[in-house]
């Protein structure tokens, strides 16, 4: 068995089912003083890996922007990565309104969440503080980001989702599902996999080229199931650790810390679908029987995992690169455009990589009077070309790992029981610190503090 402190004096014990142990210093792995191990998976029944994990407290921002620019934004979608976004915005100067179609924007809904250090880099710019590897539930880092929110109360609008947009010659008009209108300079759709801002500028983008229709290569399909869940304490269980296991068709993560569990079962879907599903509860305890042998840590069957289940949900695993990712004064962010798996715990730290890209060249703009569509436009390719080319690798990435971990191929079952622990999971998490987290953004416009890890940051 492997295990992972992310802690502020990084060690690592590989076991691998042995009681003896060996342990080093890896912090040139990561920038931002972060350690990962080396790896060696056992070959029988389902492998299994666990990460021990420092999970401190966030801090409130430090940095409050004040309104210094014309513009007006609004936001489509009151999630994790809309509410990043607006203080984002808020520290650009930038006016903004958050549209949510959902009554509330805390609820005790929500998978676990993986932040990276180069997501936890620009957080930190905002104020919330650190740098670490961090695992948060959703619920938790969507009450930080809501509750440090400056002037919430008037800036967040919910049970009124996206209806419909009309352009005018100085912005746009959001029609709201509650008959309601909002007016502002652009739109941003955070707004998820089944964005509906996607629906209206793909619908929009047709009509300009006289019904052309989207290329199949455009649609979300799903080729993986996952339940999402959370059980209450796990007596016997490795606190601040997290567990992965892996098994034909199907692979496991468990993270348990002092007072909650939060877990994604994943499972293999035999034929491929891009119809969007809503699964019955008689469909979901069908998966979870699927489930119940399954080792989902040291000594803990799924059965008895789910046995302390609190909260669950079983979706599809959207996967999707979209190639309309602007229209007009319509901009696109996260999910909505570039939707992978969730078991590489890249999904959200794209997303705020893609909003960070999109500020910054907001913000340039930003103390125009008027800024026409044109500037937009420009604003918008520079983001979109720019994001794409950097997001691609991350999603096929993804793609990979989550079809490695369910041995999809004869191949990819060999690459993960030999290739990877002849390797060593420590170079293969160095070519992901070397190609995608030094590489992270910031928010220009904020002053910041700068800290560096053995690896440095690629500024």
């Amino acid at each position: 068995m492997v295990r992972l402190r992310v802690a502020p004096a990084p060690r690592v014990e590989h076991t691998n089912g042995d009681p003896r142990r060996t342990a080093a210093s890896l912090s040139e792995v990561l920038p931002g003083q972060v350690s990962l191990p080396p790896s060696s998976l056992p070959t029988t029944n389902l492998s299994r890996i666990s990460h021990t994990i420092d999970v401190p407290g966030l801090g409130k921002p430090r940095f409050l922007g004040m309104s210094t620019s014309s513009l007006r934004a609004i936001i489509v979608g009151g999630g994790p990565l809309g509410l990043f976004t607006g203080h984002a915005l808020e520290a650009a100067g930038i006016d903004y309104v958050i549209v949510e179609k959902r009554p509330v924007i805390v609820d005790e809904s929500g998978a676990g969440i993986l932040i990276f250090p180069h997501t936890m880099r620009v957080l930190d710019q905002l104020g919330f503080h650190g740098y670490p590897c961090r695992i948060f539930t959703r619920t938790d880092l969507t009450k930080v980001l809501f509750e440090n929110l400056p002037q919430r109360e008037t800036r967040i609008r919910t049970e009124c989702g996206l209806s419909d947009i009309q352009f005018t010659e100085s912005g746009v008009n959001a029609t709201l599902e509650d008959g309601s209108t909002e007016k502002a300079s652009f739109i941003i759709g955070c707004d998820g996999v089944h964005s509906r801002t996607r629906e209206i500028i793909e619908r929009l983008s047709m009509d300009r080229t006289a019904g052309a229709r989207l290329q199949a290569s455009e649609q979300m399909v799903s080729s993986f199931q996952a339940l999402y869940g959370r059980a209450s304490y796990l007596d016997g269980v490795e606190k601040r650790t997290f567990f992965e296991s892996r098994g034909t068709g199907m692979t496991t993560q468990l993270y348990a810390s002092d007072s909650v569990s939060t877990f994604a079962l994943f499972r293999k879907i035999h034929s491929p679908t891009n119809e969007r599903r809503r699964y019955t509860q008689e469909e979901t305890r069908d998966f979870m029987q699927a489930f119940a042998n399954v080792s989902v840590a040291p000594n803990l069957k799924a059965k008895d995992l789910l046995a302390k289940c609190t909260w669950s949900r079983l979706v599809n695993q959207e996967e999707g690169l979209m190639k309309i990712w602007h229209y007009d004064r319509v901009v696109l962010v996260g999910d909505s455009v570039h939707k992978m798996t969730s078991n590489a715990g890249m999904g959200l730290n794209c997303a705020l990589q893609s909003s960070v890209l999109l500020m910054n060249e907001l913000q340039k703009i930003s103390t125009q009077a008027n800024p026409d569509v044109e500037a937009f436009g420009k604003v918008s390719a520079t983001y979109g070309e720019t994001r794409f080319r950097e997001v691609q690798p991350v999603y096929d990435m993804a793609a990979k790992v989550v079809r490695t971990t369910t041995w999809s191929t004869w191949g990819l079952w060999f690459l993960d029981q030999y290739v990877v622990p002849l390797i060593g999971l420590r170079r293969v998490i160095g070519s992901i610190s070397q190609t995608v987290i030094r590489r992270g953004r910031l928010l220009n416009y904020v002053t910041r503090e700068g800290r560096q890890g053995t690896l440095p940051w690629t500024e």
